[in-house]
């Protein structure tokens, strides 16, 4: 029997060297459990938290004679992670795969919301996360410590102290932390997008209550613009996140520019400055080679296309010359991640949070991204350089017949760089890619960017995302930016993956999404920032 256990903790810190080396002859498995039990009981609460103790003990044995592990180090992680409760809830990484269960690991679905557990539930949560953890032992020289850091956090510091800031904490989303000399602005054209009678998205068209409810219902692209120069009228710089889907029309639609900023009043066509018009203004005009028997946004139906003049080659639904108030960079993520990540969002449980209960395959965006990028390109409202690329200039790249060619030799100084940021090489290489994107964009860079644990910032965060709940959880509760563990699945994996996770018609649906999209990722990505 082995002594009393000292139920207080003791602080270590530096690099595993200097921790003390842990045995079995510290404490049996027997002895910690019981130790441990009474708050296990507590944690699961109702008429099985029995059964759900006997189930975790059965679990640890059973896993960790198959592992090699320490039984009491999975009991350990356990108590750390989910204080032994079956059913703890499952958090999401930014990916929006599960990290759940009772060792709350990568790839693990909880039993949040199970009525019965069962023995074989447990044994799952249990099982990966004692695999997951004996892959860091593995990698890590069976170094407990070290491969106790890396379950947590991802990696280790350089410095090798894993008390180091650097080694804390798991990155799971980008957060701009300079306002004290950026002003922020969250996907504001969403609000015109979905819900106004401007709206270019059918999700809620046939769902007036919805759109009502939303609080954005008479939302138009004017009311969105003059929000954001409210914001700009602080002195400060202003960084806008959002979408061009939100401006484009989808499907490949020509667009012709919102009524609410039309420059021609109804009936005259003299120019003006940017103005509201009558939603349902008519003109002998029709939307860049739409037919004119197109229905032109009555009571009965979808507001676009608008009655309203398009401008020559603008994708867009927003003036050129607004447009050229903007300094544009654009960040994309591979089909492959973001489309079942969107998927999730619109089915059970995270529909509820959303609003989105039904996956529409055109709301993945990437067409819509590419004709606004040529066109910005074509324009001469980026390039010809290329971020990243100082050698370089667009006409290097595959151009499809849009690269900038208009802007002379006396004017090029002025151009903006082309700037697209791949989010996988911002999750490798958090420091390097922010480091050369403020370079771009005229920011000085600071390390103090990539941390925001602290209440303020997390404040300010979790008011800009309230607006689209369920889409941002591991922004609201992630504290900083570091690089990820890569992993890199191949395609038969994703189709299993997705198949187990979504079904056979749900993994269909999303293959198909993620092919029709990978060519336009693809052409985005050549001119990605390298550092």
């Amino acid at each position: 029997m082995s002594p009393p256990i000292d139920p207080k903790y003791y602080w270590q810190a530096g690099p595993a060297s200097k921790f003390a080396w842990f045995t079995d002859k510290i404490c049996s498995f027997a002895d910690l459990f019981n130790h441990f039990k009474p708050e296990i009981l507590a944690a699961n609460g109702g008429k099985d938290q029995g059964e759900c103790v006997g189930f975790l003990r059965n679990a640890i044995e059973k896993i960790a004679h198959e592992t090699g592990m320490r039984d009491t180090l999975i009991l350990c992680v356990i108590m750390q992670e989910s204080t032994g409760n079956c059913r703890v809830k499952t958090t999401y990484d930014a990916d929006r795969k599960p990290t759940g269960g009772l060792m709350q690991c990568e790839g693990c679905v909880g039993a949040d919301g199970w009525q019965t557990m069962t023995q074989a539930k447990v044994d799952e949560m249990i099982s990966i996360g004692a695999r997951h953890l004996k892959g860091n032992m593995d990698a890590n020289g069976s170094n407990m410590y070290v491969a106790l850091r890396v379950y947590n956090s991802g990696s280790v510091a350089h410095s090798g102290d894993l008390s180091d800031p650097a080694s804390v904490g798991t990155p799971k989303y980008v957060f701009m932390t300079r306002r004290d000399i950026l002003a922020c602005v969250h996907e504001p054209f969403g609000d015109a997008y979905y819900f106004g009678p401007e709206r270019l998205s059918e999700r809620y068209e046939s769902n007036e209550k919805e759109r009502i409810g939303s609080g954005f219902s008479n939302s138009t692209y004017k009311t969105c613009l003059d929000a954001i120069e409210k914001e700009n009228a602080q002195g400060k710089r202003l960084f806008i996140k959002d979408m061009m889907q939100t401006f484009v029309p989808p499907d490949g639609k020509s667009a012709s520019i919102a009524p609410s900023l039309s420059r021609k009043e109804r009936g005259i066509g003299t120019e003006k400055s940017p103005a509201i018009v009558a939603d349902n203004a008519t003109t002998d005009s029709t939307a860049n080679g739409a037919t004119s028997d197109t229905s032109h946004g009555t009571s009965d139906g979808a507001p676009y296309p608008y009655p309203t003049e398009a401008e020559p080659n603008n994708p867009t639904v927003i003036p050129e010359a607004i447009l050229k108030l903007f300094h544009f960079t654009f960040l994309i993520r591979h089909p492959r991640s973001s489309i079942p990540s969107y998927y999730r969002c619109t089915i059970p449980p995270l529909d509820k949070a959303t609003g989105f209960y039904n996956f529409v395959p055109s709301e993945a965006g990437y067409n819509e991204l590419r004709r606004g990028f040529d066109y910005l390109r074509s324009s001469g409202q980026v390039g010809p350089r290329v971020a990243g690329h100082p050698e370089l200039s667009d006409d290097t790249k595959e151009n499809n017949g849009t690269a900038n060619r208009n802007c002379d030799k006396d004017t090029e100084n002025v151009k903006v760089d082309i700037c697209v940021v791949d989010a996988d090489d911002l999750l490798d290489n958090p420091t390097g890619i922010i480091e050369a994107y403020c370079n771009s964009v005229g920011i000085d860079y600071d390390d103090s960017m990539l941390n925001w644990n602290n209440e303020e910032d997390h404040k300010h965060a979790k008011d800009a995302f309230e607006k689209w709940k369920g889409f941002h959880e591991d922004a609201i509760h992630s504290s900083e930016l570091k690089p990820r563990l890569h992993k890199v699945k191949n395609h038969h994996d994703e189709d299993a993956e997705w198949t187990e996770k979504y079904g056979a018609e749900g993994a269909k649906m999303i293959r198909e999404t993620v092919d029709e999209n990978i060519k336009d990722y693809e052409y985005l990505k050549q001119f990605a920032l390298k550092v």
